[in-house]
């Protein structure tokens, strides 16, 4: 019995040693994870051990995607909030160091995001990045003045474009003309109420948003709503918010509209028949033309991109939530024989006969 407690606090020792062991080296950064995992490897697919034949491949394969994002300040950011090393000083600069507890990962990225913008995201031409890396990984002469050209041709393209944009950002909006940028921003779950357990577990209701921004910096813009149970993100609910704009905008006779080149929202046969029997329509008295515009592809950054993200900042910003009373609710307007409204005043007037006249205001401002 005295042997068993003997051995039980043997094992105890040794298990705590190894625990303190491998938390104290991990302070620093340092570990053989990768050396057990290609050890563990070798012995599993060879007969006999061979060091020479292990080989660690893990962090040798270069990420395209990766690689284009320049990580300088990122780093340098880092470095502002004073990151220390670890109180167990050693000669050598150990490979993990330390900020203050109060800041975690999502604090540091918002306050990131905040200073240089929504990053780190690469804002670079995805086709022009493509075609510079076949032609520099090509050994091909031909194939290689073939990526030229159309690498040229892309650029060319997409400069045309951007130069109509800018052309039609000068239109007068004072005449009969009117140009947007258009674009559907991703799906907004409303309501957005995280103080209510109630509203946490409930489903929330997907709301989608065709922003129609003027190409001028002051210009009037618009964002035409609406959520799932009336309808899609098809092609013909496109449709229907850019009818919306027409019927907004009475006084134009002439409308622009940049879009991107979404196939299945902006570039489809059933929008473009929606707007022929729009403009055709015995209903239609003032519409004479409407004309869609497309950006070159991967560079399609337009002024409603910039409108859908000042809705998402304001949206990750810190707010107080107050649900009003409903002043009409439990109200049974069925049960009223006598219903009363005056000048000068917005409440209604009720009474049922035997009872004495009350007041209702019913009315609520827009929020």
């Amino acid at each position: 019995m005295r042997f068993s407690r003997e051995r039980e606090k043997m094992d105890l020792r040794k298990i705590k040693s190894e625990y303190v062991g491998s938390m104290f080296l991990n302070t620093f950064g340092y570990s053989n994870d990768s050396i057990l995992t290609a050890l563990y490897k070798n012995l599993k697919n060879r007969d006999s051990l061979c060091l020479s034949t292990v080989k660690e491949n893990r962090g040798n394969k270069t990420d395209v995607s990766n690689s284009s994002i320049d990580k300088t300040s990122i780093i340098n950011h880092i470095k502002m909030h004073n990151p220390c090393s670890s109180h167990y000083h050693r000669h050598n600069t150990p490979n993990i160091i330390f900020l203050p507890r109060e800041f975690t990962v999502k604090s540091i990225y918002e306050d990131f995001c905040l200073k240089y913008g929504n990053f780190p995201i690469s804002d670079k031409c995805e086709y022009c990045t493509n075609y510079a890396n076949q032609i520099e990984n090509s050994i091909n002469e031909d194939e290689i003045e073939e990526l030229k050209i159309k690498l040229e041709q892309h650029k060319i393209k997409a400069f045309q474009a951007n130069n109509m944009y800018k052309k039609d950002a000068n239109i007068n909006t004072s005449s009969t003309s009117r140009v947007f940028s258009m674009n559907l921003q991703k799906i907004l779950l409303l309501p957005m109420i995280p103080d209510l357990k109630t509203c946490f577990f409930t489903i929330s209701l997907i709301v989608f948003n065709e922003t129609f921004a003027s190409l001028r910096p002051k210009g009037k813009s618009h964002c035409v709503l609406w959520h799932e149970i009336v309808a899609g993100r098809k092609a013909e609910n496109i449709a229907n918010s850019i009818l919306s704009i027409m019927r907004e905008e009475r006084a134009a006779t002439n409308f622009i509209f940049w879009a991107d080149n979404c196939m299945g929202q902006n570039k489809i046969w059933i929008l473009f028949t929606a707007l022929i029997s729009i403009l055709n329509s015995k209903h239609n008295i003032s519409i004479e033309s409407v004309t869609f515009k497309y950006l070159k592809k991967s560079h399609t950054h337009m002024s409603a991109d910039g409108i859908c993200g000042n809705i998402e900042k304001k949206f990750k910003q810190k707010r107080f939530t107050t649900i009003r009373n409903n002043p009409v609710k439990g109200f049974k307007l069925s049960s009223r024989v006598v219903v009363t409204f005056f000048k000068g005043s917005t409440k209604m007037v009720y009474t049922n006969f035997d009872e004495a006249p009350k007041q209702l205001d019913f009315l609520q401002k827009k929020i």
